[in-house]
């Protein structure tokens, strides 16, 4: 059936289609070009009305019908067809059957070829074999078809049905626009979401640098009596001593060395020093990792660092699993989150729990050193040993060095950052007395 002229061969292509889902109308564009099909939805609400969109949808396919032009006429009938027995399309093997008065049947093989005339009409012509010969009459069929496809140059397939171009400049630059919007919008997207990284990096750089900073300044005070975990005190009568006290582990080591006895306070002091280096290197140092794996009473899931968030209503069913990663100095705290509607109650509860154990093994060589005075006496020995770098260039047998010997700088504190062992150049007494563990 052929299509009206006039405006209805301007909508050749497009559709007026009603959304069930949007509960609105748009104009659909469907193509077909050189086997290549094309789609496009243009709804009203998004371009501005029916008619805008009308306009939008009749320039894309304007557009669309330049880019792949309409396949001529002559090209199409040249094509092979999968049931071609020839190897000329048009051209087939055919016997056509006569019956007498007698009621008698005689076949007559023929080629035929069939000779396109345009506008979807065709004509046959016959060569029988009995006449020209099977090959003459082959030779004879297809030239008559090659002739008849000559005569279709300059013809377009369908002419009748082909859309007419009614797009102005002004609907292609519109179209134009409406196309790069998507990208634009994406590009713009992208490059906020670059800028709020580099704005939170930024910000995240500017507090570790007031972190370390305010941590650089607090380790560089200490307590009243000038030494980590060591202490002044006086007894009833007014006599003084030096009491050190260190805690790790859940166990308490302390030991007090009387002025008295200790060739006034300046001796005790120094033996003090020496009994609290010794405690401090004989303890062992855990990682980060060891602290945070301990599970605390009110813990909900029976593992540290994952809990369930609940959802609404009466029962409160658990909605999600959330792994947490542990609190560093400096550092955002981050986590994982594991819906229980896609994976599971089960499997999003595994999942919590590997992303808290990869999040754990993460701190194995980082140092957890709650006291401060640990890390003042951390930083105290990296300064000494940056001063005396220089002039320390041997160490003689058994010179103590400072608060870290080199068996303790080696193996158990080879986590903190591969602080080097220093040297003061100070003597051990001969006695020194062992630590004492006191439960606290």
């Amino acid at each position: 059936m052929k299509r009206k002229q006039g405006k209805q061969q301007e909508k050749i292509g497009v559709l007026r289609v009603y959304s069930h889902e949007t509960k609105g109308y748009f104009w659909r564009v469907l193509l077909t070009r050189n086997r290549q099909k094309f789609r496009r939805d243009f709804f009203d609400a998004r371009c501005g009305g029916e008619q805008e969109a009308l306009r939008l949808a009749q320039a894309w396919r304007d557009k669309i019908v330049a880019e792949h032009p309409a396949m001529p006429l002559d090209q199409y009938c040249a094509q092979i067809r999968a049931n071609n027995t020839s190897g000329v399309s048009g051209v087939s093997y055919a016997k056509g059957a006569v019956r007498d008065e007698h009621g008698n049947v005689a076949y007559y093989p023929a080629w035929n070829a069939r000779i396109p005339l345009g506008g979807d009409k065709m004509r046959t012509v016959r060569f029988a074999v009995s006449q020209y010969g099977e090959e003459g009459a082959k030779e004879r069929a297809i030239a008559a078809r090659m002739q008849g496809l000559a005569e279709l140059k300059g013809m377009i397939l369908r002419e009748s049905c082909q859309p007419q171009a009614v797009s102005t400049p002004q609907d292609i630059a519109r179209l134009e626009a409406l196309l790069r919007a998507p990208q634009e919008r994406h590009d713009q997207e992208i490059a906020e979401r670059h800028a709020r990284e580099q704005y939170r990096e930024q910000r995240v750089a500017e507090r570790l640098a007031l972190v370390q900073s305010a941590e650089q300044q607090a380790l560089q005070q200490t307590n009243s009596s000038g030494e980590p975990y060591i202490s002044r005190r006086y007894n009833a009568s007014g006599k003084g001593c030096w009491a050190v006290s260190i805690k790790r582990l859940g166990k308490c080591y302390t030991k007090s060395f009387s002025d008295a006895t200790n060739d006034g306070a300046s001796g005790a002091l120094a033996r003090a020093k020496i009994w609290r280096d010794e405690v401090f290197n004989s303890l062992p140092v855990i990682s980060k990792a060891q602290a945070v794996r301990s599970i605390k009473a009110r813990s909900q899931s029976g593992a540290t660092g994952v809990y369930p968030l609940y959802g609404k209503g009466a029962e409160k069913p658990v909605v999600k699993w959330i792994a947490h990663c542990p609190k560093q100095l400096g550092e955002i705290s981050q986590s994982k989150s594991f819906s229980v509607a896609k994976y599971g109650e089960k499997e999003a509860f595994s999942l919590a729990l590997k992303a808290r154990a990869e999040f754990v093994a993460e701190l194995d060589n980082v140092p957890h050193l709650p006291k401060h005075a640990a890390q003042q006496m951390l930083y105290a020995a990296k300064k000494r040993g940056q001063s005396e770098a220089g002039s320390a260039n041997h160490i003689e047998p058994g010179i103590n060095s400072g608060p870290f010997n080199d068996s303790f700088l080696g193996e158990d504190m080879a986590a903190l950052g591969g602080i080097e062992s220093v040297a003061t150049g100070s003597k051990r007494p001969e006695a020194v007395s062992e630590p004492l563990p006191i439960n606290c």
